[in-house]
Parts: C-alpha cells; structure tokens; sequence
C-alpha cells in the first residue's frame, strides 16, 4: 500500500511540475510589446501574406471595406467546420464592401497547402503564414480565431471558436458596419 501511495505521490508531484511549466511558458505580452499586438479598439496591425495563389496580400489595402481575419489550420477539425458557414458568408456579402481573409497557420509549403483546399473552390481569399508570424502579432493561442475589423481599419471584435458565421446575428452585425 506503501508503494502505491508513493508512486501516485511522485505521479502528483510531476504533474504539478508539468503544470507549472505550462502555465509559466503561456504567451505574455511586456509592455514594449504595446501598440505593436492586436488590440480590440485598436487600428489592426498591418501585414503582408502571400495567398496560395502566389499573390502577396497586404491588410492595409483592405481599408475602406469591412475584413473577417480568421485564423485556421487544416488539421483543426473546429476550422474546418467552420469553413462551409464562411464560404457561404462571402457569397452573401459579396455585394458589399466586404473580404474575407483566411489565414492558415500550418507549417507546411504554400503549394500544399493549395492543393489540399483546392477541392474546396473558396471563394474567399487564403493566406499562408506557414512561420506564424502574423498570428503572433494578432495573439493567437487558439484557432480558429477571426477578427472583424471595420472600415477604418480598428478591431471591433475578436472570437475565438468556431462559429457560423452566415448566421443571421452575424450578418446583421456585418451589415451595420458595411452600410
């Protein structure tokens, strides 16, 4: 009996460590880092992605027009859920100052990563940060995650999750910031 209760002892003990560790490896962002991160209320940090097209993308020649950023990858099952709602999305928004701009955080090279959705026939526009970079700047820790910025530029919301986003709350959201 000894030994059981100090093998689940030690086991406990471990897991406290493995714990700590985690917590104290989680993102924090300094004070330097200010101004630089995405922020609600705040202009979006400006980028630039190549799509999977090859075309170099940048956020700041989106201004005037409302953006949904969303942040995805193609082995995140909740992401990939998702995609049917934001595919339908843009084609109902396509009439208006609207883009869709997705994201994809995986490691691998861009020529596979079109492959893999070009089943799809995405009507929105998809990007590879294959190193994160941007998903850094915009805080990412959990996909999917999309931002809604305005026509100015600023973060009016963030949600991290999945969603469907061809919702009539959501589209009603859209439309009071394209109108």
């Amino acid at each position: 009996m000894n030994k059981i209760r100090k093998a689940l002892s030690v086991s406990a003990v471990i897991f406290l460590v493995v714990l700590f560790v985690v917590i104290s490896c989680g993102r924090q962002e300094t004070p330097s880092e200010a101004g630089t991160k995405a922020a609600m209320g705040a202009v979006a940090p400006d980028f630039v992605l190549k799509s999977v097209d090859g075309k170099d993308v940048r956020l700041s020649d989106y201004r005037g027009r409302v953006v949904l950023l969303n942040f995805w990858a193609t082995w995140c099952p909740p992401c990939r859920s998702e995609m049917p709602s934001i595919e339908s999305l843009s084609r109902k928004m396509s009439a208006y100052d609207f883009v869709i701009l997705a994201v994809s955080i995986d490691g691998f090279e861009t020529s596979q990563l079109k492959n893999i959705i070009s089943p799809n026939h995405y009507t929105f526009t998809v990007l590879h940060d294959p190193k994160q970079n941007v998903a850094d700047i915009y805080l990412i820790s959990g996909i999917p995650t999309t931002y809604i910025i305005d026509k100015d530029g600023v973060i009016v919301d963030k949600s991290v999750g999945a969603e469907y986003w061809d919702s009539e709350d959501r589209i009603k959201q859209l439309m009071s910031l394209v109108e």
